[in-house]
């Protein structure tokens, strides 16, 4: 991680003078297609116009009324998202880097040929190496203290508003209640619903388990 902000005169992310692309990417967003990408200056952008075989990035373990429990994939990342999202956190980095708009903008271009030069490369074994290779270099050219959104994780004002858990309204005063008769009247039809669904799916809970 670099305890300095990389000289001005040249970029660690900027490659080698050469064709600049002819079109521009607004708002940082992601290149419109699978391009392959990566930010390793030998092993530039890269590949396809097809999509890799897709993999498994997370799970969910669901607990049956047999007490049996079943790993399923929740989310899949082709390759063309993994392209993207590498795209969108290089631009994020160099946003960080260069707070003058036009400075960023200039090695955004820069950023964006990157990505194109490679975008045809249909061997799959050198998508997957120089993909590894960008995802290294972002990580070790990442910036000390990132750019972050205000209602994002890590942004001034996140969680700044708390969104009360619909949990609560359980709990208010019977003479609370009282001013809502229709809604309080409609939520326990909608909760019995909700629980004879549930049992009906995943059986009974089990009473005695606390």
């Amino acid at each position: 991680m670099p305890a300095t902000l990389p000289p001005k005169t040249s970029h660690t992310f900027a490659p080698k003078w050469g064709r600049l692309p002819t079109s521009d990417t607004p708002n940082g967003r992601p290149p419109a297609g699978p391009a392959f990408a990566t930010i390793n200056p030998p092993a530039l952008t890269a590949i396809a116009k097809f999509h890799l075989p897709l993999i498994i990035v997370n799970h969910l373990t669901i607990i049956n009324s047999s007490k049996m429990s079943v790993t399923v994939p929740t989310g899949l990342v082709s390759h063309t998202r993994k392209v993207q999202s590498l795209y969108k956190r290089a631009l994020r980095c160099l946003e960080s880097w260069y707070d003058r708009r036009e400075v960023y903008r200039y090695y955004a271009v820069l950023m964006r040929q990157r990505f194109e030069e490679n975008k045809n490369v249909k061997d799959m074994r050198i998508a997957k190496e120089l993909i590894n290779q960008g995802e290294e270099e972002l990580f070790n050219k990442q910036h000390w203290h990132p750019r972050k959104f205000p209602d994002s994780p890590g942004g001034v004002a996140y969680a700044r508003e708390v969104t009360p858990p619909d949990w609560l309204a359980d709990y208010w005063h019977p003479l609370e209640k009282a001013q809502y008769p229709e809604y309080f009247a409609r939520r326990e039809v909608r909760k019995r619903e909700c629980v004879k669904l549930w049992e009906k799916k995943f059986g009974k809970a089990d009473i005695n388990s606390h």
